[in-house]
């Protein structure tokens, strides 16, 4: 029999998925090259342009995996506790993490953070912003300091950085969906390069990269802004209202 509890945690997973998806689209078309104003700035470093983290179809191929593994967490979840063996297969002897396919902190906490913070954050950024929201950096027609950007000066990153942990937190975990996967001899080498060497690169890569190109842009918009800018920035914090 279908359990409620079951059903509203797939329900959860995977709208907490394709939100997470559905927002990390670019809302712009990415600026070609050009000489005009509001082009992208060929002489200002970009590190998400060089990363090739602009093109269109980037953001497609980087969540397009956590969506394909949410899918399948669910049918865990909501066939869970009678999972069938063709899904379950090497489940028992990997020891699944039941935690993570059931109501819990585990997935309680992250599903919470992508739909109340991530996700609303980051439409509230798309919003405020409107054309001048673009993966490359690009010359805005003006400065944004009302709506979300009169408490935080960066939510785009902060709700990056959020979805992503989160959406780690939920379905990169070798103890949750992926043990299902591996025999238990591959399991348990699998388990110590997530811990030894992909979690800490992951991790590493993600800060680097958010927080080279908050510098990037800061530099660029100071150049452009000046005196405005610096005010706006002295008055608020970078990432999270009133504390960083």
């Amino acid at each position: 029999m279908l359990s409620l509890s079951q059903a509203s945690l797939a329900l959860a997973i995977l709208t907490s998925a394709c939100a997470s998806f559905l927002v990390m689209l670019p809302p712009n078309p990415t600026p070609q090259p050009s000489t005009s104003q509001n082009s992208t700035l060929p002489s200002t470093p970009d590190l998400l342009r060089d990363w090739g983290l602009g093109r269109p179809n980037a953001s497609v191929i980087i969540f397009a995996p956590p969506v394909l593994l949410a899918l399948y967490t669910a049918l865990l979840a909501l066939t869970y506790p009678k999972i069938p063996p063709y899904l379950l297969r090497h489940g028992p002897a990997n020891g699944l993490n039941e935690k993570l396919i059931t109501w819990s902190a585990s997935t309680a906490i992250p599903l919470a953070l992508l739909l109340l913070v991530a996700v609303p954050l980051r439409a509230a950024a798309y919003w405020s912003l409107g054309s001048n929201f673009t993966y490359t950096l690009t010359t805005p027609d003006g400065l944004r300091t009302e709506g979300v950007y009169a408490w935080i000066q960066h939510p785009g990153y902060t709700s990056f950085f959020v979805l992503c942990v989160s959406l780690l937190w939920l379905f990169f975990r070798t103890d949750g969906a992926q043990s299902t996967w591996f025999r238990p001899g591959v399991y348990a080498r699998v388990r110590v390069l997530e811990k030894v060497v992909v979690l800490p690169v992951v991790m590493g890569l993600l800060g680097y990269a958010i927080w080279g190109r908050v510098v990037q842009e800061e530099q660029m918009l100071e150049g452009l802004f000046g005196g405005e800018w610096r005010g706006w920035s002295g008055r608020t914090k970078r990432f999270v209202p009133g504390v960083f």
